[in-house]
């Protein structure tokens, strides 16, 4: 979807429901993808993501598709910052107790037994990479990597610059590096 389409589709979501259902069927996957990497419980995920769609409704009307200053913000980079912020909260009221354990196989078609065998082990190894940075490098290479977004709306998503979301994505993913070659 171009960004005239989702802007187009966002005004008219403020008053017809057709619309909004539009906008719905096609985030929806992407957001509870993204939660669900975050939280890594299907119930959870499926409350976060109900949640996040619940504050977009409350607050859509007042969402402006020009932005301040003319700027223009991502409808995408706004969803995504509630659906960051709704996790955040999660964590905050309920704090995990154990590791996140990815329940979703990353293939579709079924692997041989050793395959399947490596490719837990690199995605148990990459999950407990991220669950062992910092909070502000996981939560950007997330963004980056399981949500899609690009550099400007994840800029915009986290309230920060185009170019220091770049910095941070290049730290975090140095980062990264380190972290999982220590494993």
């Amino acid at each position: 979807m171009t960004q005239e389409q989702e802007i187009e589709l966002v005004e008219r979501a403020k008053s017809d429901d057709g619309a909004f259902s539009e906008l719905y069927d096609y985030y929806m996957p992407k957001i509870y993808g993204y939660i669900h990497k975050r939280v890594g419980d299907k119930d959870a995920a499926e409350d976060l993501t109900s949640q996040t769609f619940l504050k977009m409704v409350q607050h859509l009307p007042r969402f402006d598709t020009e932005g301040a200053g003319g700027r223009g913000v991502y409808f995408k980079s706004w969803l995504y910052r509630i659906a960051t912020n709704t996790v955040i909260d999660y964590y905050r009221r309920n704090r995990p107790t154990e590791e996140i354990k990815e329940e979703m196989p990353l293939k579709d078609d079924a692997p041989n037994p050793g395959e399947q065998a490596a490719s837990n082990e690199q995605r148990e190894r990459v999950l407990a990479t991220l669950s062992r940075m910092p909070e502000k490098y996981s939560k950007i290479l997330h963004l980056k990597f399981f949500g899609d977004l690009s550099n400007e709306e994840i800029a915009a998503a986290l309230g920060i610059t185009p170019n220091n979301a770049g910095v941070l994505i290049y730290r975090a993913l140095k980062s990264f590096e380190k972290c999982f070659a220590k494993f």
